[in-house]
């Protein structure tokens, strides 16, 4: 499910639709926040959520976001998590 979510997001983000993708990406975030609050899986969502904050202009949400997602997929051995870091 995370996956098609985040797929989703990304698609909408490229097409210019922040807030959409916001919408998409906050209750995964909310989810994986109880779910499984320090793994990698809710990095990738806050690394994505950030950037859809950034280009709404949420410049504090995205920063904090930012943060935690690097800190979690720090904790990543998966390649493309691990990827996020260097973009």
């Amino acid at each position: 499910m995370t996956n098609c979510l985040v797929g989703s997001a990304r698609v909408e983000e490229r097409a210019g639709h922040l807030a959409e993708a916001e919408q998409l990406l906050r209750p995964l975030a909310v989810s994986w926040e109880h779910v499984n609050p320090g793994g990698p899986g809710r990095g990738e969502v806050l690394y994505w959520l950030a950037r859809a904050e950034h280009g709404l202009g949420q410049e504090v949400e995205a920063r904090r976001d930012a943060q935690l997602a690097t800190s979690l997929l720090r904790r990543s051995n998966l390649p493309d998590l691990r990827r996020l870091l260097s973009q």
